[in-house]
């Protein structure tokens, strides 16, 4: 059985391990990513996985800003704790 997928943004054949199903990613994320990749379908396929966290990241951020209006030390804390799969 084969175990890697195509990237739909980057065409790189990666371990399914490494993969996000589109039909999993939240329609905010999507929005994201299709608003900096306008030619991606956005159709049925797989994303890096390490692509859909620079867009949560991305959607994390926009949040943050838009309920305080910026960042602070925190939320920067935060944020990069999750990134590094860190407990604070």
């Amino acid at each position: 059985m084969d175990r890697t997928r195509k990237c739909a943004i980057t065409g790189k054949e990666l371990p399914l391990s490494d993969l996000v199903s589109v039909d999993s990613i939240r329609p905010q994320i999507l929005r994201l990513i299709k608003k900096t990749y306008p030619d991606w379908s956005g159709e049925k396929g797989f994303i890096s996985s390490e692509i859909i966290n620079t867009f949560r990241d991305e959607y994390v951020k926009k949040m943050l800003i838009e309920e305080d209006g910026e960042l602070r030390n925190i939320d920067l804390a935060v944020m990069e704790s999750i990134k590094n799969q860190e407990l604070l």
